[in-house]
This record gives structure tokens, C-alpha cells and sequence, in this order.
């Protein structure tokens, strides 16, 4: 199997949102983009934090966002080996990991579920494309 970089299996509908913004706006932007992460950045677009749906749940509607983000959040850059990734994700129990750029401006997400999708693809040697990319991706044999 060749080594996939993050960069090849980040979605890039990654969905951000301030911290000042309350919950109920993350809520609303979670169930309209079928996501289960977002991104939190400062006034200059710099990742902060992240929110969960599971952040989110028993939460008071005009709760801020950066009263229930996670500030200890793991981000790698396009080129990191996605296999890094996915041990950073197993040490920390982590269940996304933020793409960056180097200005630390979220570019994608890499979720357990994308990593589930590549081995499933792998296990079945598929040479389909990423459903979060949109472009090929091939796994080799």
C-alpha cells in the first residue's frame, strides 16, 4: 500500500465558526452539513479549538461556543503522513484531527469515519475515489 498523505483523505467541507458564536449556531450548522465536528477560529481565521455534536448535547442554546470546545486538539498539515495521523487520533482518543495550513487556517478534517472508509477501501482493494475529495485516490496493489 503506498503512503497517503492527509492532504488525500481530508474532507475539505470542513464547516468553522467563532468561539463568541452560541451553540445553537453550531447546532444548526452541524445538522445542515451532516457533520459531527467543527472547527473554531479566532477573528483572523486561526484555529482555537473544536466543537463535537457530542459537545453539544445537554447544552444551553445561548452557551458559547467557547464554553464547550475542546482547546487541546491535534492539527497536522497537508503533507503529514496520514498514518501519523491516525496515531495521534488512537494515542489522544481523539475522533478528528484538523488540517492545516501553515498560518494555522484549517484547509480539512480527517474523522475516524474517513479512516474507516480507507480501510474498507484497502480491504477490498477499491480504486474509487475519496466521497470527501471528490478526486482519485488509489490505493495500489
Amino acid at each position: 500500500m503506498i503512503a497517503l498523505t492527509c492532504a488525500e483523505i481530508m474532507r475539505v467541507n470542513l464547516r468553522t465558526i467563532a468561539e463568541t458564536d452560541e451553540v445553537s449556531l453550531a447546532c444548526s450548522e452541524m445538522v445542515h452539513d451532516h457533520v459531527s465536528h467543527i472547527a473554531v477560529v479566532d477573528d483572523v481565521g486561526c484555529l482555537v479549538g473544536i466543537v463535537s455534536d457530542r459537545d453539544l448535547l445537554g447544552t444551553a442554546p445561548i452557551t458559547m461556543v467557547r464554553d464547550v470546545m475542546h482547546r487541546d486538539i491535534h492539527m497536522v498539515g497537508p503533507g503529514a503522513l496520514a498514518a501519523y495521523a491516525v496515531e495521534r487520533m488512537l494515542h489522544r482518543h481523539y475522533n478528528a484531527v484538523v488540517v492545516v495550513d501553515s498560518d494555522r487556517h484549517p484547509i480539512g478534517i480527517i474523522t475516524s469515519s474517513d479512516f474507516l472508509d480507507v480501510a474498507y477501501r484497502a480491504l477490498l482493494e477499491l480504486d474509487t475515489p475519496h466521497p470527501g475529495r471528490g478526486s482519485e485516490f488509489f490505493l495500489g496493489t
